[in-house]
């Protein structure tokens, strides 16, 4: 019986031993969201990028929380004819509404003080701080006043958008002290690179939502069939003080054959466009196999109306197309059917192609590189790049355009010389079309490489591990000279301004 016993036991243990391994290579089930879709785990492949593990915490800041009797009964006070602190009061003053149904009104200092006020800068109250250093801010409780201090409008404006972020409950307010990297101007900066060069403007993306910042979503890059383009905020939002742009591995099951999710471009063109400058960007940029991250600008269309009719300029300060190279390029874009015949008989483009258009006949060029390749950016072997954040600059003035790396010049093209005929009514200075003179816009993308999606050199589809994929931009900021012809233009669709 003992034996018995025994047997019966030994065949029981092997019976749940594989019924154990039966559930667990039964598919587990996948449930999907209120709009149908999932993300989606990267399948295997035998080409495998290298990975690291990371955690982003470049957003974190220490702040306390402390008692507030506010925001009921408060009123918020700003420097008598600063604008830039206006804004600053008008996005505190819509989260009270919006967070807690308070209203609260804007006034100046020019009014007489009342106990309960919000101060917002350099404010002639005795309680506003006006030695910060322009890098510091500084968010403090003063009696009954609760007082935003910064040594520069972009730095209030900062600490009033991170004290929205981390202030989540009424009668409470969270207090900190900061030192930041902004710089005002860049005559100290890089050893004198640039001298003269003064901040004109910038994106701290300090806000919550593409909404609170100077960016706006168009698809400038297509995708596909199996590449989605979107504007949902798991590909594109700002939160957590940056841009973050994501590249996604991912399922619809409302839209048949999709395997992946990527970004709709950012850009400035219906709200900031800028003529000569230097400008860079703080970000952590996927270098990836398949990743097609990439900061560009365009000349600009549609509400500024600068773009010259049949050509189109476009710089590329960086596209990634591989793990560890960045390329920048220049671009004319020409206008299908535009008569270069008659117009550009010594066209470079037309020579280069061994066309020679009869007087009057069109010749369509879809676009021109005046620069490709030749001037690439090669780093270190470096697993960890993908991770780390670096500064990216960009130099445009009139007769050169520079690009740099933690201020490091790599490389430089030649914009004084036309590439086309020209005739006397397109001299420098004239918004020429041979020349990159017309004013531009900002552009991010998190794009990817995919057959039927941009270049398809390194198809995402054979590095499956490169995803996601995370492109984050802390800052950009762009700074001009007073004399070499630099402009800014202006058209805030801002809601919170409104």
């Amino acid at each position: 019986m003992n034996q018995l016993k025994r047997i019966l036991c030994l065949v029981l243990a092997v019976m749940f031993v594989f019924a154990c391994v039966g559930c667990a290579d039964t598919p587990a089930s996948n449930p999907t969201g209120n709009n149908g879709s999932e993300h989606r785990p990267p399948y295997q492949s035998e080409d495998e990028v290298v990975t690291v593990a990371f955690e982003d915490k470049d957003h974190l800041f220490d702040y306390k929380t402390e008692k507030w009797d506010g925001p009921e009964g408060y009123v918020i006070v700003v420097p008598q004819g600063n604008t830039e602190a206006m804004k600053s009061a008008k996005y505190l003053q819509k989260y009270f509404k919006d967070a807690f149904g308070v209203s609260l009104t804007i006034t100046t200092d020019s009014t007489e003080a009342k106990d309960k006020e919000i101060l917002i800068g350099k404010t002639s109250r005795e309680a506003s701080n006006t030695t910060l250093g322009e890098a510091e801010m500084k968010v403090s409780l003063k009696g009954s006043k609760l007082v935003f201090d910064g040594g520069h409008d972009v730095t209030v404006d900062m600490a009033v958008k991170k004290f929205v972020r981390v202030t989540t409950k009424v009668n409470e307010a969270a207090t900190f002290s900061l030192e930041t990297d902004f710089e005002s101007t860049l005559d100290n900066k890089y050893e004198g690179q640039y001298a003269g060069y003064n901040y004109v403007w910038g994106e701290e993306f300090e806000g919550v939502g593409i909404g609170s910042s100077w960016f706006q979503l168009i698809a400038k890059m297509a995708g596909s069939d199996r590449a989605e383009v979107s504007k949902e905020k798991n590909v594109v939002d700002v939160n957590d003080g940056r841009l973050k742009l994501h590249a996604l591995s991912y399922f619809n099951n409302n839209r048949e054959g999709t395997e992946y999710r990527i970004p709709c471009s950012t850009v400035t063109h219906e709200t900031m466009n800028f003529k000569y400058g230097y400008a860079e960007i703080r970000a952590r940029v996927p270098y990836k196999w398949g990743c097609f991250p990439s900061w560009w600008t365009q000349s600009t269309a549609g509400v500024c109306g600068y773009r010259t009719k049949d050509i189109m300029f476009e710089v590329d300060i960086f596209e990634i197309f591989n793990a560890w190279e960045k390329t920048p390029n220049l671009i004319q874009w020409y206008e299908a059917g535009f008569d270069y015949g008659s117009k550009y008989p010594n066209c470079w483009k037309l020579k280069e192609l061994g066309v020679t258009p009869k007087p009057g006949e069109h010749q369509s060029i879809a676009d021109c590189w005046v620069g490709h390749n030749d001037q690439l950016f090669k780093w270190e072997e470096n697993p960890n790049l993908s991770n780390e954040y670096h500064t990216y600059g960009y130099e445009w003035t009139p007769t050169e355009i520079k690009m740099t790396i933690d201020g490091k010049e790599h490389a430089v093209f030649d914009i004084s010389q036309p590439r086309d005929s020209y005739n006397e009514a397109m001299l420098p200075g004239t918004n020429s079309p041979i020349y990159f003179h017309d004013p531009q816009g900002f552009i991010f993308n998190n794009h990817i490489f995919l057959d039927g999606v941009s270049l398809a050199s390194a198809s995402v589809a054979k590095y499956p591990k490169s995803l996601p994929a995370a492109f984050y931009i802390d800052w950009i900021r762009l700074y001009q000279k007073d004399d070499n012809g630099s402009k800014i233009y202006f058209d805030d669709q801002r809601d919170y301004l409104s």
